[in-house]
């Protein structure tokens, strides 16, 4: 079967949408997006449209684009006036709609690359025309295609920019699922790099599983890119923060949830939680070999070839990888560097990134002079990690948009003394906002959940 050519329907839809519901865009996007640039042959005729009634001096409404298309003789090829109606639900695509008109452009340029290489092809194969003049023909299509892309995507009217700057403008934004984390920061827009930090044991697996459970709830896909856990560990830690149960007493039932390994009370909250992530848009990617079918899939440039294949697929509202560690390679901290660099590729492109990374444990060693006994507060901000026990975090701040570092108190207890639950975010680095702010947040140990205000 051959392969289709580059396209992105959902992408045609969604620019189409936007010019339907706010046509005052067609405009700005007349000079950088042609008809032949969408695949599908119905959206074709509908962009004509849109500028054919723009040419006219007309406004590009349904009903106008509509008409015209009727005129035309088009209307039915597109699918009648209900694919007009289906393009103007499209209420988010207006947000976006520089990115989808990028990705259409390329698509466009892809085929089109793919065609004169084609064409150079079969006129090399025949014998007939001069190399040179093939060399030639391919070398002005090339020219022609980076003068495009360069003139089409480096740039974007300022208004388009600012357009939906508002704060009503991304209802569905991926955010922490604790509201003070999301009011000091942006939560996780699109384009962003965030770090959340913590010792080892901390509980940063189960706060970024918190952070996965509430976007989850709330309809965002994700994706989990898991290089330190295999896809069920995690999926067991969020069915135990789901149904609100011991995730230890859910490992050890190994599986005989419904035979006697839960209490029945914990298997009905079980069975309930189930039915509902089966609705969740979460896919886990662990490290199986040739995970999605990417080689060296644990390589910085693996994952984010994992990650954008993915969001080719279905665009994703956060991109979750554990952790960083695990990918930088044998270059230490320099590795870890050149790691998130690599993953920043991937906020590039639109998907928000959140990167687990584990900090130095020479924090418990800055505390030993102090003893929990004597000064509580001296001694949990001698606890409290701060950007240098991130290692080369100067450079980490600069990379990344947002570094939290999550923080329980109880983790260095003495034995036999009584935890209280509660923890912290420590927003240590902020691009949009204040620094060293505490988000207060509390620690179920059971279902090793995180829960803030």
């Amino acid at each position: 079967m051959q392969k289709p050519l580059p396209h992105s329907p959902e992408a045609e839809r969604a620019v189409l949408g936007a010019l339907l519901l706010e046509p005052e865009r067609v405009g700005r996007l007349a000079d950088r997006l042609r008809p032949e640039d969408f695949h599908v042959v119905q959206h074709q005729h509908i962009y004509r449209g849109v500028l054919a009634v723009a040419a006219e001096g007309g406004t590009p409404e349904p009903l106008a684009v509509m008409a015209w298309l009727r005129q035309a003789g088009l209307l039915e090829d597109v699918g009648g006036l209900g694919a007009l109606a289906e393009l103007e639900d499209l209420t988010l695509a207006t947000e976006r709609v520089g990115e989808w008109t990028g990705i259409v452009v390329d698509r466009s340029a892809r085929r089109r690359l793919i065609e004169a290489a084609g064409e150079a092809i079969r006129e090399g194969a025949s014998s007939a025309a001069p190399m040179a003049e093939i060399l030639a023909h391919l070398s002005g299509e090339i020219l022609a295609l980076e003068t495009r892309l360069s003139s089409g995507s480096g740039g974007e009217a300022l208004g388009d920019i600012l357009q939906g700057d508002e704060a009503k403008a991304n209802p569905s934004r991926a955010g922490w699922g604790w509201s003070f984390a999301d009011r000091l920061t942006v939560g996780f827009a699109e384009g962003t790099l965030t770090f959340l930090a913590g010792q080892a044991k901390m509980g940063k697996s189960a706060a970024a599983a918190s952070i996965i459970r509430w976007n989850a709830r709330h309809g965002r896909r994700v994706l989990l890119r898991s290089v330190e856990e295999f896809k069920r560990p995690w999926g067991r830690r969020l069915l135990a923060q789901e149904a609100k149960v011991s995730l230890h007493r859910l490992i050890e039932s190994k599986g005989r949830i419904r035979a006697g390994g839960l209490h029945p009370d914990e298997a009905g909250r079980v069975a309930v939680a189930e039915a509902a992530m089966a609705e969740w848009r979460v896919v886990v990617v662990d490290s199986a070999p040739n995970a999605r079918g990417v080689a060296a899939p644990d390589t910085p440039e693996g994952i984010v070839a994992t990650v954008l294949a993915e969001h080719e697929r279905e665009p994703l509202d956060l991109a979750v990888v554990d952790h960083l560690q695990d990918v930088r390679g044998d270059d230490g901290w320099e590795g870890i560097i050149k790691a998130a660099k690599v993953l920043r590729t991937v906020a590039r492109h639109g998907v928000p990134v959140l990167v687990l990374s584990q900090i130095s444990p020479k924090v418990e060693a800055r505390a030993q002079k102090f003893s929990p006994k004597s000064e509580r507060a001296d001694w949990l901000n001698a606890l409290r990690p701060t950007l240098t026990d991130l290692g080369g975090a100067a450079r980490l701040d600069s990379i990344a948009d947002v570094v939290g570092a999550v923080f329980r108190p109880d983790f260095f207890l003495p034995d036999g003394a009584v935890p209280d639950g509660k923890a912290e975010l420590l927003i240590r680095a902020n691009r949009y906002g204040p620094t060293n702010k505490i988000v207060p947040l509390r620690f179920d140990p059971e279902s090793t959940s995180f829960e803030g205000s």
